[in-house]
């Protein structure tokens, strides 16, 4: 059984300094109890129903005294994970004027701690990321165009990630440290009463910022230091899922046709690799996922409600990746492999973005 349960208090409030300039602050405390018990693993010569048998071979030196969970045999498993504390947002805004202004913003965030499927990995514990901001949004020409764009530079302290641990389990534990810095901005420009070009794009250098040496099981804490060869991710390591640069450009243009208020579209997206794992040993086995961009394209039009148009999704059919992994635990499906041969790699499935889609929409509105 399982219960998670999270308790919250917010409240926020600002003060117009001046005309121009407002400060905004928050606070939010929190309380998180998560907990989970029953019976973990079985015995020689299981029973299909409970998973367990009280005959030879059965440890159980491990059961709690005195509880009890369903028709379970005894309940070895009584974890919780629990915690308190607060986080916090401070934002001052100035504005220049109606068009244009620049703020910064100094926020904190949490995720609360939790207990893994596995009994024999211990909770893991709540992170938190600390995050500066500074930033502006503006338009100009009459509205023409709108700019607006950000930096930011984050803290992120014992962070947790996930990884295929023993009988290939998710497993969930804390990281020691990542730095997070990036800009990120956006533009919308109508060239002309028709025509109109919008696009952004973020450059994100995600890493670890302290080598990684692993979790010592006996107190559920991370192992303070150890030399790059010992660490289970050195330093430096870039955070899965996170690709250095994105960016994406469309440009719609509107007309008549027949009485109907027609619109043709394009749309790229593009951005640069990235990896799955944060494991030195992962990010061997499994690869980096390629760069990639993708191309969509659409003609429509409308008229007393109805609707009709052509679209093609990623036109040039690049298949770009969202996700890999492997069957079973990476190392286990890798040992397998090379007791076949030494040069076959461990099966890495792949999750490809969508094919190239072509297809026709049509809808009434009443």
């Amino acid at each position: 059984m399982r219960i998670d349960r999270d308790d919250a208090v917010f409240g926020e409030a600002s003060y117009d300094i001046t005309s121009k300039l407002t400060l905004t602050a928050g606070v939010r405390g929190y309380e998180y109890s998560n907990f989970l018990k029953g019976f973990y693993g079985f015995g020689e010569g299981y029973n299909a129903e409970t998973g367990f048998s009280s005959g030879e071979g059965v440890d159980d030196s491990n059961c709690k005294a005195g509880l009890t969970f369903r028709s379970a045999p005894c309940v070895n498993l009584s974890k919780p994970a629990t915690g308190s504390g607060e986080t916090h947002k401070v934002n001052l805004t100035y504005k220049f004027d109606d068009q244009r202004l620049v703020y910064f913003t100094y926020s904190t965030g949490y995720r609360p701690g939790g207990v893994n499927r596995s009994g024999d990995f211990g909770p893991y514990q709540s992170d938190k990321l600390t995050n500066y901001e500074v930033g502006f949004k503006t338009s100009w020409f009459d509205r023409k165009v709108i700019f607006n764009g950000a930096l930011f530079d984050e803290d992120w302290n014992n962070f947790q990630f996930s990884f295929l641990g023993p009988n290939s389990l998710t497993i969930i534990e804390n990281a020691p440290q990542a730095n997070i810095k990036g800009v990120e901005t956006s533009v919308d420009w109508r060239a002309t009463q028709q025509l109109t070009i919008s696009g952004g794009g973020s450059y994100t250098d995600a890493e670890l910022s302290k080598n990684f040496c692993g979790t010592d099981q006996t107190t559920n804490l991370l192992i303070p230091t150890c030399a790059n060869a010992d660490a289970v991710a050195v330093k430096g390591t870039q955070l899965p899922y996170t690709p250095k640069f994105k960016g994406n450009i469309t440009a719609r243009y509107t007309f008549s046709m027949m009485d109907w208020d027609a619109h043709v579209q394009g749309s790229y997206i593009y951005q640069t690799r990235n990896q799955v794992g944060l494991r030195t040993t992962d990010i061997e086995e499994l690869g980096s996922m390629p760069s990639y961009g993708t191309a969509d394209f659409s003609l429509g039009a409308t008229k007393n409600g109805l609707s009709l148009e052509v679209f093609i999704k990623h036109a040039f059919d690049e298949r770009g990746e969202v996700n890999r992994y492997t069957p079973c635990t990476v190392s286990i499906c890798s040992a397998g492999y090379t007791d076949v041969s030494p040069s076959v790699k461990p099966a890495v499935y792949v999750v490809p973005i969508q094919p190239m889609t072509i297809g026709i929409r049509v809808g009434q509105k009443f």
